[in-house]
């Protein structure tokens, strides 16, 4: 069950992202999430623009801090299981280093699951990749190749404004806004075309050890997704990130739907300079084989 756990983290951890004439629809800041009311300051910069500015001021960024919650309602032959994950992280870039602090809770039928609230907290850096079980007061180490494997995982993956490359391919569908401090981009899609999207990209982000789930990915059915995406006026880093994504899977026999809400935030940003694992960790942890 330890290892079965340790896996889904792991992966938990790689999963762990209007017309381009158009200029920025301008928005009451009171009314977006984490923004606060300001000086008016409407720009008239095109959100085709805005992507060219915040690709090149993703270049320049080295390290941040995310913070992201996920609630998850999953749903297997009526039993609904909820999942919620709130993730603090601290991230540097190149070489790639990251400290993450986790808690997972889980409830069935609307009801805790026994020791259904797991705190763990994880490094990943040239030392290795540790993992701390606060519920069983161990360490545990990853193999060597999962922890390269997983340092060679693209930027894209671990920079939120290098996403906007990725997403630039359907700036078509987005719509555009502003606040007082923020551009606001919104895209909801569905389809063929955004689904084969997703696939891909979740299948790039897979270290070659993990790629048995590839199955899995080919497997689901993306019904709907939601991006909003805020973009500072000033620096044009990506400052949060929300998502809604509504998909079906198929696990053997099995028949699982998914609704997934995310919510992120990043600051910090170049502001972080080590990212060092503890002695303890070191001294103690278990080797765990995969």
């Amino acid at each position: 069950m330890k290892k079965v756990f340790l896996a889904m983290m792991s992966l938990l951890l790689v999963l762990g992202l209007a017309a381009c004439g158009s200029t920025a629809k301008p928005v009451d800041s009171d009314k977006d999430k984490g923004n606060k009311k300001g000086d008016s300051s409407q720009s008239d910069l095109t959100l085709e623009e805005v992507f060219e500015k915040s690709l090149k001021a993703s270049e320049e960024m080295k390290s941040f801090h995310a913070k992201m919650d996920i609630k998850q309602e999953i749903e297997h032959e009526g039993s609904p299981l909820n999942v919620d994950v709130n993730m603090d992280m601290d991230v540097i870039v190149d070489p790639m280093s990251l400290y993450q602090k986790t808690t997972t809770k889980m409830e069935a039928d609307g009801e805790s699951i026994a020791e259904g609230t797991l705190n763990t907290e994880t490094y990943l850096t040239e030392e290795g990749f540790f993992m701390y079980l606060e519920n069983e007061d161990t360490w545990a180490k990853f193999p060597s190749e999962l922890s390269d494997q997983l340092m060679q995982i693209p930027n894209s993956q671990s920079n939120p404004a290098e996403q906007l490359e990725q997403l630039k391919t359907f700036v078509e569908d987005f719509s555009f806004e502003q606040n007082d401090k923020e551009f606001i981009l919104k895209l909801t899609a569905s389809g063929e075309k955004f689904e084969a999207f997703l696939k891909e990209t979740a299948l790039n982000a897979l270290p070659e050890q993990m790629k048995a789930n590839e199955e899995i990915i080919n497997n689901m059915k993306i019904n709907n997704v939601e991006y909003e995406i805020f973009i500072d006026k000033e620096n044009f880093y990506t400052t949060g990130l929300n998502m809604i994504m509504d998909s079906e899977m198929k696990v053997e026999e099995y028949e699982i739907k998914l609704h997934q809400e995310m919510t992120g935030t990043y600051s910090n940003i170049n502001g972080i300079d080590q990212i060092k694992v503890p002695q303890e960790a070191i001294d103690n942890a278990e080797e765990i084989n995969m």
